[in-house]
């Protein structure tokens, strides 16, 4: 799961063009996952990119990783600032999270947005299930 979150950050973080840190906190403790490789980096990439494009100036998003319940949660912040307004932007980031969704679903996960811990838009909350160990 380490590999997938870094492999997505690096990808989000080479293709944004602002100066936005992606600060990491991950407790997974050598947790994974079960699934297609490319399509869980690709969803949660969707999720970065949408929290990248939502910071202004020289923001930081910051990506949380904990196991809790049986689930490996990653939580975005903050993904989306303002979705009040109709833009380019918004359908981009409305897209990319349709997307992330039927990943997630597909690899029997589930999608959820929370209040963010900031004050400054929502976060995105990603649970995929831990895969159980060989006779365990």
């Amino acid at each position: 799961m380490v590999e997938l979150v870094t492999e997505a950050v690096g990808r989000a973080s080479s293709t944004s063009a602002r100066k936005v840190r992606i600060e990491q906190s991950l407790q997974l403790g050598g947790a994974s996952v079960l699934g297609d490789h490319e399509r869980l980096v690709r969803a949660v990439g969707s999720a970065l990119q949408s929290a990248l494009r939502a910071a202004g100036g020289d923001r930081m998003v910051t990506l949380r990783g904990e196991v809790a319940g049986g689930e490996v949660v990653l939580r975005v912040s903050d993904v989306v600032a303002d979705l009040g307004r109709p833009s380019l932007a918004r359908r981009r980031t409305t897209t990319e999270l349709f997307v992330a969704r039927s990943i997630v679903e597909a690899h029997g996960g589930r999608l959820w947005h929370e209040p963010s811990p900031s004050g400054g838009g929502m976060t995105l909350a990603i649970g995929l299930p831990v895969a159980i160990a060989p006779g365990g």
